[in-house]
């Protein structure tokens, strides 16, 4: 349930990184920022993943929690799942498409980019939608 993929993609001349949770695929994407000095990876993922299930998901806590949970320790890793690095190679283009068609001029336009890719079946979760499992899993857990 805890385990996530964390890519660095450049798309139309700014850097990004891609989180994608391993079994359910659920995608999401944050900018880097322009600076030289990168934001702490760990609490830019805990505060991106908030703010979207708050804002798109549900206001309660729990799924928060069930994603994010107390006492937490992160270990970081060089990820070998092909089957998820190609997902993220898919959410790349799919997410290059949408910013050059769309724009990011805030959160909305860039949650309703996150919404879309996780709408789109996948191959590798047996053409379920990344989104839809990963409310599953929350749900059973």
């Amino acid at each position: 349930m805890y385990d996530w993929h964390i890519n660095l993609v450049h798309i139309r001349g700014r850097n990004w990184f891609l989180f994608t949770h391993s079994l359910s695929l659920f995608t999401f994407f944050v900018a880097t920022g322009r600076s030289r000095k990168q934001p702490q990876l760990v609490a830019l993922f805990e505060k991106e993943l908030s703010l979207f299930i708050i804002r798109n998901i549900s206001v309660k806590d729990d799924y928060v929690e069930k994603l994010i949970p107390k006492n937490r320790r992160y270990t970081l890793i060089k990820g070998s799942n092909r089957s998820v690095l190609g997902s993220m190679n898919d959410f790349k283009q799919q997410i290059e498409y949408f910013i050059i068609q769309q724009g990011i001029s805030s959160y909305e336009s860039k949650d309703k980019i996150i919404q879309s890719i996780n709408l789109c079946p996948m191959k590798g979760i047996s053409y379920q939608q990344p989104l839809s499992l990963l409310l599953q899993m929350i749900n059973h857990s």
